[in-house]
């Protein structure tokens, strides 16, 4: 109807806008990693660590991809250049070390904000959106939960907008 088509389109903006941080802020850390696994392989020694470190960066969007490419490129370029393990445990230490600050700092401070959302909340979303539906439920959690949380601001404003909220209750006259 007419009457609700402007507090509809509102909300649907509200959202679009959460939704849009989300992938901003999924992009940003995308390139920071970019720039970690590049500055970890350039500073390990590996040819070609800029590419490497770029291509896991950025592919690090598509869920475990990017650390797959990285984990076996880089261990993958360090035998094959210096023959040894020491080189290939350089690059494993170097990709733990980024993925825990990505994981525990990078991620729900940037990606949380960006959508709203405490990193307590996000990190509470992303476990029980895999507890409930697995590998779908991590991918989905972060905008769902986002969402919610407009839409629930929406429910706490109408509520405390309406007369139940605003209006004390009426006393019965006596005579």
């Amino acid at each position: 109807p007419p009457y609700t088509r402007d507090p509809v389109v509102a909300k649907f903006r509200q959202i679009d806008l959460v939704l849009a941080n989300f992938v901003r802020g999924q992009l940003t850390i995308a390139c920071i990693l970019a720039i970690l696994y590049s500055l970890g392989f350039v500073v390990i020694g590996l040819d070609l660590a800029v590419v490497l470190g770029t291509v896991a960066g950025l592919l690090w969007v598509i869920p475990y991809l990017g650390t797959l490419i990285a984990v076996t490129g880089g261990t993958a370029l360090a035998l094959a250049q210096y023959g040894d393990l020491v080189h290939a445990e350089y690059v494993w230490v170097w990709l733990a070390a980024v993925q825990l600050l990505e994981s525990y700092v990078l991620t729900p401070r940037l990606v949380g904000q960006a959508v709203g959302l405490h990193p307590v909340v996000y990190i509470v979303a992303l476990i029980a959106g895999a507890n409930m539906f697995g590998f779908v439920g991590m991918l989905i959690a972060i905008p769902v939960t986002a969402v919610l949380k407009v839409l629930l601001m929406s429910a706490v404003d109408a509520y405390r907008s309406s007369y139940l909220y605003t209006e004390p209750p009426r006393e019965k006259a006596t005579e």
